[in-house]
């Protein structure tokens, strides 16, 4: 795959972060969420957290295709 990527950005007190992987409709990989949730962490500071989506869609959930080659699931 592409670049994982959740980009973060302060507005005032709000930390926007936004799910940037639209080719995709923002589906989340567990590198994503890992880098989500450093984001909050680093955000401690804000006031509220918004979290988007890049595009048309705001996230359709795990990247189930991930999933396709494991036993366990």
């Amino acid at each position: 795959g592409g670049a994982l990527v959740i980009s973060a950005e302060p507005v005032g007190n709000v930390a926007l972060l936004r799910l940037d992987r639209a080719a995709k409709k923002n589906a989340l990989t567990p590198a994503m969420l890992r880098d989500l949730l450093g984001s909050i962490d680093r955000a401690n500071s804000a006031r509220a957290i918004v979290l988007a989506g890049a595009g048309d869609v705001f996230c359709a959930g795990f990247d189930l295709t991930l999933c396709k080659d494991d036993p366990q699931v």
